[in-house]
């Protein structure tokens, strides 16, 4: 039995019907510069690697042949079998472990505010200073200093300064970490009372009485101190009225040392701390923001009446380096997350081009085919599928991470017997919901266009409402194209995502397109029980390959209690149709699973809940 559930749609499955054809009739109805979308998905690209080949193939490897990447696209010749594969496990770690999970790596300066004041709709969600007189930058782990150098080289005091004998038995950063956020003590801000770092986050990221986990890794460089974690209601002054001496914002309290505390002293080396919270519709402003902040200052020293001690002994040059700050909700629940792959390829009539997506090379979450139909002409070669969040590698104890240590566990390839092309490789996350609450995110459109005639100088067009997305030239061949386009999703953007491409100022369709998959009907389920409860009872489609099989070919497919006869057509496609009652799901056992009878081999099972009815 294969527990790997595989997304193989049927229409890529019947590869063979993937020409266009439209006759004659229909093509008179249509003027010069006219075209019709065949398919459309947008979201958050996961590819991290160059997908358009334009300034080469950084993040590709090709095995079994050599490749040539230029003029937009790769090259691949080879005799025999060749593939081209990406690591994506960092970037699917972070999508799919849920959008109930915020993390930071600061991998990159995008994960900090371009000032210390947090204004406006572009810095929420970046960290910025705790005080406008510490600087704070991202640098290198290498360059992380494990003592207070410059502090010593002035004559400072031995017992305040950290060194390799003092405590630190190793000083690693955070695995698959290249660079960290630091906050910086200067020269003149000597004997200062707290130092830290904070981020503006809004009601939609942070639910008011749902439970929170922070995670943070945290190094100083010169004494051990306390750490602190509260949030208050975001305010445009907050720091000359919130951070002043007495830390009016509740955040710290000199006189309680327990209120708020994290860890009454770190620890002299990279050090993973947490702290679980729940937020209160106080800690908002009414426009719906709160600051949760990090501080550290002076220790508590046993005896000393509950009074925290030494709070203004923050010495010069003081460096305190954070790192991987992440904040997960409690949810009991798997999450479902939606994708859709595509590429577009070439190679010699009849040429099969596959494309999937393993992790640790043994666990299958899809794969794809395409037979090539006409030599040497661009096809598309796609797929959708759904993770589950509670799959092995997004929990339990071999799971990944979203940092880029992890990128080569799970690897997209495409792959051929021989040489064959590829262009435009994109694996996207399908945006669900409130599609507002992206704002300032780039995404992906992809779709397949039929061109009736060659059409150059067109401009498409993607647009939320009244908003545009993007408007960028683009040309069109007689028959099926494959187009990308990326694009920024506006501020305060409301209404429906829709596509259009025109010509001379009018559309070449015959209307605009809405975007509608951005919530595909019916999720595959990836292999898990618990993602199925969530689903629910209903209607359920399962899709299988049959090695060998042909139409005629019995076969049953079981999931827990209920099972049903399922129908082999030519070529081993099987297809069945199964009603789960609540009583069967509700009987669902995490030992349970999908299994699909015959007397030949099966593989590629996908399911499918295609409604909540029995018929």
């Amino acid at each position: 039995m294969n527990r790997n559930i595989v997304v193989k749609t049927i229409a890529a499955a019947l590869s063979a019907f993937t020409a266009i054809s439209v006759p004659s009739a229909a093509l008179a109805a249509y003027v010069p510069n006219r075209a019709a979308t065949l398919g459309m998905s947008a979201g958050i690209d996961l590819v991290t690697a160059d997908a358009d080949f334009g300034d080469g193939m950084e993040g590709w490897e090709v095995s079994g042949g050599k490749a040539d990447a230029s003029d937009g696209e790769i090259r691949i010749t080879a005799s025999g079998e060749a593939s081209l594969t990406t690591g994506i496990g960092g970037s699917l770690y972070k999508s799919a472990s849920g959008s109930d999970v915020l993390s930071w790596d600061f991998e990159s300066d995008e994960d900090i505010a371009d000032g210390v004041n947090l204004i406006g709709e572009s810095d929420v969600g970046r960290w910025t200073s705790a005080r406008a007189s510490n600087p704070y930058y991202t640098e290198t782990q290498a360059a992380v200093e494990p003592y207070n150098i410059q502090y010593k080289e002035e004559g400072g005091k031995e017992s305040v300064v950290i060194n390799w004998q003092d405590g630190v038995t190793e000083l690693l950063p955070p695995d698959g970490s290249e660079r960290c956020l630091t906050v910086f003590n200067p020269k003149n801000k000597e004997w200062t009372d707290y130092m830290g770092i904070r981020v503006k986050l809004s009601d939609s990221m942070l639910k008011v009485g749902e439970t929170y986990t922070l995670s943070f890794w945290m190094m100083e460089n010169s004494h051990r101190r306390s750490i602190y974690c509260g949030r208050t209601p975001y305010a445009e002054n907050e720091l000359s009225v919130n951070t002043d001496s007495l830390m009016k914002n509740g955040v710290l309290n000199y006189n309680d040392w327990t209120h708020n505390l994290v860890a009454e002293k770190t620890v002299k080396q990279w050090t993973k701390y947490s702290a679980v919270f729940t937020p209160s519709a106080e800690e908002f402003n009414d426009e719906g923001y709160t600051t949760l902040w990090i501080i550290t200052t002076g220790k508590h020293t046993p005896g000393s009446k509950e009074k925290l001690d030494n709070r203004n002994n923050i010495y010069k040059y003081e460096k305190f380096y954070f790192d991987n700050i992440s904040i997960e909700r409690e949810t009991p629940k798997a999450k479902i997350t939606e994708y859709h792959f595509g590429a577009k390829v070439k190679g010699e009539s009849g040429k099969k081009i596959t494309a999937k997506l393993e992790i640790d090379g043994t666990d299958k979450i899809f794969e794809a085919t395409k037979t090539i139909a006409k030599t040497d002409e661009w096809e598309s070669l796609t797929a959708d599928f759904s993770v589950s969040g509670d799959i092995p590698y997004l929990s339990g104890d071999s799971k990944g991470s979203c940092f880029a240590a992890d990128d080569p566990r799970v690897k997209l390839s495409v792959s051929a017997d021989g040489g064959f092309a590829a262009d435009d490789i994109h694996i996207i996350e399908s945006i669900v919901g409130d599609i507002g609450k992206y704002a300032g995110r780039s995404i992906l459109l992809i779709a397949e266009v039929v061109g009736f005639e060659d059409t150059e100088d067109a401009t498409a067009v993607c647009k939320i409402g009244d908003k545009k997305v993007f408007e960028e030239p683009t040309s069109l061949l007689k028959g099926v194209n494959a187009l990308s386009f990326e694009g920024e999703i506006p501020m305060n953007a409301e209404g429906l995502m829709t596509f259009d491409m025109t010509y001379g100022g009018e559309s070449i369709f015959d209307r605009e397109n809405i975007v509608t998959m951005f919530s595909r009907n019916g999720a595959n389920v990836y292999p898990s029980i618990e993602a199925l409860k969530s689903f629910g009872a209903g209607r359920y489609l399962a899709e299988f390959d049959v090695a060998g099989g042909a139409a005629g070919d019995k076969a049953t497919i079981s999931i827990g209690g209920a099972s049903e006869e399922a129908e082999v057509f030519a070529g081993g496609i099987g297809i069945a149709e199964i009603y789960l009652s609540e009583e069967d799901i509700e009987k669902l056992a995490d030992t349970d699973e999908i299994t699909v009878i015959c007397g030949k081999s099966v593989g590629n099972i996908t399911l499918k809940k295609v409604g909540n009815d029995r018929k």
